[in-house]
């Protein structure tokens, strides 16, 4: 059905249409565990949603395809892709969808290989959905649990609970800077 409706809107040469369509088309394959598929059909979500210059939709289309890369092990991909998402969401004011970011990008930097920036971003997550009263959506929950539980047992409970605390203090705008940094420094810290 959602490829039915980007045809009509091609049709209609509504390029707002076809971006939101074939991002929610994209979200369903990625929850589905199908992001190989996912990844070229996010690709021209995003290149509509930068013809229609609407900032709120390319920043939930790079999301998408942000996770999708993700969900490839493009993680090189992911981390640049999440990161343009990020500015984005948090210049357009969506503290919710901007806490989903910095997740995402907290699962890049645990995948990786870098556990204390994942900590620290995931505590920065946390901190952005806290700000607006906000809980883990339900889709995102197994993903989220997956990613805690990883990074505790890397790093064990006290050490992921001080990283963890030292992001929930972060601004969005520190957590953009620290998520922009090369992976594996000296420390994910902005204050060492």
């Amino acid at each position: 059905m959602a490829r039915e409706a980007v045809a009509v809107f091609r049709e209609l040469g509504d390029r707002w249409g076809i971006a939101t369509t074939l991002g929610g088309l994209g979200r369903i394959l990625i929850l589905d565990g199908r992001s190989e598929e996912a990844v070229p059909i996010l690709e021209e979500s995003v290149a509509d949603a930068r013809e229609v210059g609407q900032q709120a939709l390319l920043g939930l289309s790079l999301l998408n395809l942000g996770l999708s890369r993700l969900g490839t092990g493009d993680l090189e991909g992911a981390r640049v892709t999440l990161q343009e998402s990020l500015g984005l969401l948090a210049r357009n004011g969506n503290r919710e969808i901007t806490a989903g970011a910095v997740e995402a990008l907290a699962e890049v930097s645990e995948q990786a290989g870098d556990p204390e920036r994942g900590a620290v971003l995931f505590g920065a997550a946390e901190g952005v959905r806290s700000s607006v009263g906000a809980l883990v959506w339900a889709p995102e929950r197994a993903s989220h649990d997956r990613t805690e539980r990883s990074l505790r047992e890397v790093l064990g409970e006290e050490a992921f609970d001080a990283r963890f605390a030292e992001g929930a203090a972060l601004s969005i705008p520190e957590a953009l800077e620290l998520s922009s940094r090369p992976e594996g420094g000296s420390s994910p810290s902005l204050h060492d």
